[in-house]
């Protein structure tokens, strides 16, 4: 996971509407402050660079909307200051859903687990069958040329007595 996020993805991560954390955001909250990194993008049909990094708290004028940049740290400070301004009934389904993922993905973590154990077992059966099956054809090699060793000493010795 990043260690920044922007509110599209801490939208998505937390399952909460952007302009509710744009709000919060903007609200320059004191305990929120040093997790926050203030970007500001220029409204469409500005002719000047689409994206500022601005370090001080001004205000950004009417063509500009603010972006930030949130550390991953700050994630849970967020969620509480969310959390103030939310129903409990959508905290708590907000909650169960993300346990539910969390399960899910960790039923897949298991399974993910037990098919690498099976595919190491398989891996190392099949080098232990490559591995006869190289001896087996240096032994067939070695075989093939002790052949060819006597067949060049008989060829040579009939040679010999023709040669006579």
């Amino acid at each position: 996971m990043k260690s920044e996020l922007t509110i599209p993805e801490i939208s998505k991560l937390l399952g909460i509407d952007e302009p509710i954390i744009r709000w919060v955001f903007s609200r320059q909250d004191s305990e929120l402050a040093p997790y926050l990194q203030h970007l500001s993008q220029k409204q469409p049909g500005n002719d000047e660079n689409d994206i500022n990094t601005s370090s001080d708290s001004e205000v950004a004028d009417d063509s500009e909307v603010a972006e930030f940049l949130l550390n991953l740290e700050g994630l849970p400070v967020l969620v509480k200051k969310l959390s103030y301004n939310i129903p409990t009934t959508d905290i708590i389904e907000n909650l169960a859903c993300q346990i539910l993922h969390l399960e899910v993905l960790q039923q897949e973590n298991e399974q993910l687990k037990q098919e690498n154990q099976q595919l190491k077992l398989e891996n190392q059966q099949l080098r232990q069958k490559l591995d006869q099956l190289e001896m087996e054809l240096s032994e067939i090699g070695n075989e093939e040329l002790s052949r060819n060793g006597r067949l060049k000493n008989t060829i040579s010795r009939g040679l010999r007595w023709f040669g006579k």
